[in-house]
């Protein structure tokens, strides 16, 4: 049942132009009230719990997951190259920098570093 206020409990909202009007005409809304609108077999195949397991759950907080800024300095060269790149793929050049990065951090793209030697000396 609806308690919507004081004189007001199974009413409806009826919408007139200028304000909202209550009526006790629940029309076929008495056909609905507490009946189930899913089956058990529903419920469980969904994955909804029932009211006594949903009383021993509790709300974990979890922040939403932000992007963080990072400021990087380039050399003309360098920022020049991945603008050209960019443009070869038509993408911003942030977004290719961005990308390059998270298959770094996945192990998707691997990087080997050479170290140059240089010529003994006589």
């Amino acid at each position: 049942m609806l308690d919507i206020g004081e004189g007001v409990e199974n009413s409806m909202k009826k919408k007139t132009k200028n304000r909202v009007k209550y009526t006790d005409d629940l029309g076929e809304m008495d056909d609905f009230i507490g009946s189930p609108i899913l089956t058990k077999e529903q419920e469980k195949a969904l994955g909804i719990p029932s009211p006594e397991e949903a009383k021993k759950m509790r709300m974990v907080y979890r922040p939403a997951k932000k992007d963080t800024r990072i400021n990087v300095r380039l050399d003309q060269v360098t920022l020049e190259g991945l603008k050209l790149q960019a443009a070869k793929l038509g993408m911003p050049y942030q977004t290719l920098v961005a990308s390059a990065l998270h298959l770094i951090a996945n192990g998707e793209l691997q990087l080997g570093f050479f170290k140059k030697t240089m010529p003994k000396r006589a």
